[in-house]
C-alpha cells in the first residue's frame, strides 16, 4: 500500500542503488532539489543519472544519505547508532523523522540515526516505519520541527 502512495503522488522508488543528495542552502537551510544516483548493479553503464525530487526518505542500512549530508556540510551533528534489540519494539516508528529539510530517515536508517531500538526479528514496525515516513513527507516539512529529535532544522 505505501509503495502504491508513492507512485500515485508522483514518486519514484529506488532500490540497489546509491544515491547522493543535490541540495542547496537558501537562508541557512537544506533544501533538497534532487539526487545522483548510480546502480550497483550496472558498474559499466552510465556513471550518475540526476533526478528532480521534492525530498528524499533514506531508509538505507547505515543512514547513507544522512551521513553523506554530513560529512559535505562539516557539521558538528551526531549519529546515535542503533539500539539495543527488543523484538516487537515499536521504537523505530517513533523515530522516524526530518532530519533535514526534504530528507526524512525510517527503517533500519533512523534506527541507525535516532537509536532506536532493533524490533529483529520481527519486520512490522520496520514497514511500519516507511508508512509512517510517507505520512511525514505527505504533512510537509514543519516549520518549527519538534523539539527532542537529534537534528536541528537550521544549520
Amino acid at each position: 500500500m505505501t509503495a502504491s502512495e508513492i507512485y500515485r503522488n508522483g514518486g519514484t522508488i529506488l532500490t540497489d542503488s546509491t544515491i547522493e543528495p543535490i541540495y542547496r542552502i537558501i537562508e541557512d537551510r537544506i533544501i533538497v532539489i534532487g539526487a545522483s544516483v548510480k546502480s550497483l548493479e550496472n558498474e559499466t553503464g552510465p556513471d550518475k543519472t540526476y533526478i528532480l525530487s521534492k525530498g528524499i526518505i533514506d531508509a538505507s542500512p547505515n543512514a547513507y544519505i544522512v551521513n553523506n549530508l554530513i560529512d559535505r556540510l562539516k557539521t558538528s551533528i551526531l549519529i546515535q547508532g542503533a539500539g539495543p534489540q527488543i523484538p516487537g519494539s515499536d521504537d523505530v516508528v517513533h523515530k522516524t523523522t526530518w532530519v533535514f529539510p526534504g530528507v526524512i530517515v525510517a527503517g533500519i536508517a533512523a534506527i541507525h540515526t535516532n537509536g532506536a531500538y532493533i524490533p529483529f526479528p520481527d519486520i512490522g514496525p520496520i514497514i511500519a516505519s516507511g508508512v509512517r515516513a510517507a505520512e511525514l513527507f505527505i504533512e510537509g516539512y514543519p516549520e518549527n520541527p519538534v523539539q527532542g529529535i537529534n537534528f536541528p532544522s537550521v544549520i
